[in-house]
């Protein structure tokens, strides 16, 4: 197995005698929804995106929730959505 396979299976570290992750799934949540309204007010009052907005938001809100159980999947989803979007913002930009 490769440094990228070995990457893909890192957890958030387990808590001592609880069995339960360290990092709290609040905290992500609270993350997640943040960014969520912040990225469709953004997007939204921008002139690119119109309606597809709100989708884009839930793309770009959708990694940091992963990222709670699977930090390394959940950075590769994030790099894939931005570079995904990135796109859409260039071609529904263009004239």
């Amino acid at each position: 197995m490769g440094v990228l396979g070995r990457l893909r299976g890192i957890r958030v570290p387990d808590s001592p005698g609880t069995g339960r992750p360290v990092a709290r799934r609040g905290t992500f949540v609270a993350a997640a929804g943040a960014v969520l309204v912040v990225d469709a007010l953004m997007l939204v009052t921008g002139p690119d995106f119109g309606a597809l907005a709100v989708v884009a938001a839930v793309l770009l809100a959708g990694p940091v929730l992963l990222a709670w159980y699977r930090p390394m999947a959940g950075w590769a989803a994030m790099v894939v959505v931005q570079v995904l979007l990135g796109g859409m913002g260039i071609v529904l930009g263009s004239p």
